[in-house]
């Protein structure tokens, strides 16, 4: 019997020159600098990779549970734990709230707690304490919480070493969000290290640290910030139980990162791959009991700075998309934020949607069965290489100036995380970077303001970050524009915008699209129109309509005929806009009274307020 044929034998080899050569003559270019981009933190990447781009890894032979982690401690599957967190100010209530779910699906509960007298034996009644991890937030007193689940687990005869969870503490992180009194952390920082041989002891499965990365992303702070941050963290956590004894392969099976997942699909799931390696570099500067070992366990949950109030409807598509980078990068645990999340106490079908994205992911997508599945890609290889050395740096840089303590007392971390959302912030608002619903594509004549529970929207917006430069703050990406826009619905000012296009057909749908897009971003109502044929039909509409804002579409070449006669029948009456920057005309419309252009380049937020303050709002 004949060998099949090797169809690939047939294809020559193709080099780097032939490929920049293909890209040069199909896109008429003459170099492919135009092509790469660079991210927020600085890395700069190609449009394309190839195999001997990947010659200088020497983690790519590493299978799933070898060091340095690159591809997660799992062996058999890519089974994550579905998370889902509970307020449990009331035992009962969250008890049946936590039964409830974990037949619905949920195999990691979390609860959320304001007080360390929760009744445990009614609060975990009923639930199986030795294969659902129980996780514990806002732990007011650490060392009773853990003293309670030991005295549980003997009353239910329940094996200590089988109970598995963790609790959020991050005595570290939380100087960047919290105002702390010095002496009051560092009383709870000594505490730790007795803490931890405690628990040791008592309850060997369980996490007693999580370094709060998600506190850095929903604050703004980029892929590198939010590695190269909490890995300092993690370094000065370590550097405590060593001087206590305690070795860090030890330590960190005591220790969590949580990492909130954002909407770069790809570097989401680079970022995952290239923690495991920093943290598996990190334990090596410290003394270890084994060679080679100290993963950490990671638990993800979807962004809510990308979340947005407006159109919110969106935020299921992006907490998909989130997860599927989240369990593609290999995420020990996830929590998928309800689409309200960020302005209301969410209901049961919200909680419902976000745990069955999980579900689906698992059941129907089995992105449960293939183990990092983006490994050998070169485009997410490189990608996890170039975050991790990156991080590493940043890292570096922390150390250099003391540690993280330090670091955070002399406000660098601060610094660089509000730097970098200023900037984030500042591509929104020129639309550089789009949230659909928010700055690009908004859901016409939508209201929210009865919908907003006040509380809740608060802690998720912060449009002024500069009451105390000690503090970062939980902000959104749509925050400032959410703003603008409910004041526009709040205002009993008018605020009707006319779209008026003339002249080229082509032009004038165009930039009317573009018009009509850019004024119900502030949500003003729009009121568009096909097209004119004449002035005069156009002077009519608006006199039948009367709007507060006028915007002429046309051509460049046609505008300042067309400017002349509109402006001098609505010259102070109406505010006229025109749509476009004729660069060429500029001067000439200025002359006849033109002050306003709005174009691909206007700041949105900025030229949206101008017009508010215009129309007295």
């Amino acid at each position: 019997m004949e060998k099949p044929e090797k169809l690939f034998g047939k294809f020559p080899p193709v080099s780097a020159k032939d490929w920049e050569d293909k890209i040069r003559e199909d896109l008429g270019i003459t170099g492919t600098d135009k092509l790469k981009w660079v991210t927020a933190d600085g890395i700069k990447l190609r449009p394309y990779y190839r195999q001997e781009d990947l010659k200088e890894l020497d983690y790519l032979s590493v299978l799933p549970g070898e060091y340095p982690f690159v591809r997660g401690a799992r062996t058999y599957s890519n089974a994550w734990k579905i998370r889902q967190d509970i307020p449990a100010t009331h035992a009962r209530e969250a008890n049946v709230k936590a039964t409830r779910l974990l037949a619905a699906g949920v195999t990691s509960l979390g609860f959320i707690l304001d007080t360390p007298d929760i009744d445990l034996p009614v609060l975990l009644s009923g639930i199986p304490v030795e294969t659902v991890p129980l996780n514990f937030c806002s732990v007011p007193e650490n060392s009773r919480l853990i003293d309670s689940l030991v005295l549980y687990a003997e009353q239910q005869k329940a094996d200590p070493v089988k109970i598995t969870g963790s609790m959020d503490t991050d005595l570290l992180t939380d100087l960047l969000v919290k105002d702390i009194r010095k002496n009051y952390r560092d009383d709870l920082l000594r505490s730790l290290p007795p803490l931890l041989d405690h628990t040791l002891k008592a309850l060997p499965g369980f996490r007693i640290i999580t370094i709060r990365a998600d506190h850095l992303h929903n604050s703004g702070a980029t892929a590198v910030q939010e590695l190269g941050i909490s890995l300092a963290a993690g370094a000065e956590y370590l550097t405590y139980f060593r001087e206590a004894g305690i070795p860090a392969d030890i330590a960190v099976q005591h220790m969590q990162l949580h990492v909130a997942i954002g909407a770069s699909y790809f570097m989401e799931i680079a970022k995952l791959r290239a923690a495991r390696i920093l943290w598996a570099r990190m334990i090596d500067h410290f003394p270890v009991s084994e060679p080679f070992t100290g993963n950490i366990f990671i638990h993800s949950s979807t962004s809510m700075w990308n979340q947005t109030a407006f159109d919110p409807h969106n935020n299921i598509l992006r907490g998909t998309s989130e997860a599927m980078a989240a369990v593609i990068g290999g995420t020990d645990s996830l929590e998928v934020m309800p689409w309200d999340a960020c302005f209301r106490n969410s209901n049961e079908f919200s909680e419902r949607i976000a745990r069955n994205i999980q579900i689906i992911l698992k059941e129907e997508s089995y992105l449960d069965k293939v183990i990092d599945p983006g490994a050998g890609s070169y485009y997410i290889e490189i990608l996890t290489d170039s975050l991790a050395h990156h991080a590493w740096e940043m890292f570096l840089e922390i150390e250099s100036s003391g540690g993280f303590l330090k670091a955070a007392g002399q406000n660098i971390l601060q610094e660089k995380i509000k730097a970098a959302a200023g900037e984030k912030s500042r591509n929104i608002s020129a639309r550089k970077e789009i949230l659909v619903g928010t700055n690009q594509y908004p859901y016409p004549c939508e209201r929210i303001d009865s919908m907003i529970d006040p509380a809740i929207y608060k802690k998720w917006i912060k449009t002024d970050q500069a009451d105390n430069g000690s503090l970062i703050h939980h902000n959104r990406g749509a925050a400032q524009i959410e703003a603008l826009r409910l004041r526009t619905e709040r205002s009993a000012a008018d605020a009707i915008v006319f779209i008026l296009p003339l002249g080229d057909v082509t032009m004038r749908r165009a930039r009317a699209s573009f018009a009509v897009n850019f004024f119900t971003c502030g949500g003003f109502t729009v009121l568009d129109h096909t097209g004119f044929d004449t002035v005069a039909e156009a002077l009519k509409a608006v006199s039948e309509k009367k709007p507060s804002i006028v915007v002429l579409c046309s051509s460049d070449d046609e505008y300042p005929a067309i400017a002349r006669q509109i402006i001098d029948q609505l010259r102070d009456k109406i505010v006229v806009v025109i749509a476009g920057y004729p660069k060429d005309h500029l001067e000439s419309l200025r002359s006849i009274g033109i002050e306003h252009f709005i174009h691909v380049r206007s700041d949105l937020l900025q030229e949206l307020k101008k017009f508010q303050e215009l129309l007295g709002m």
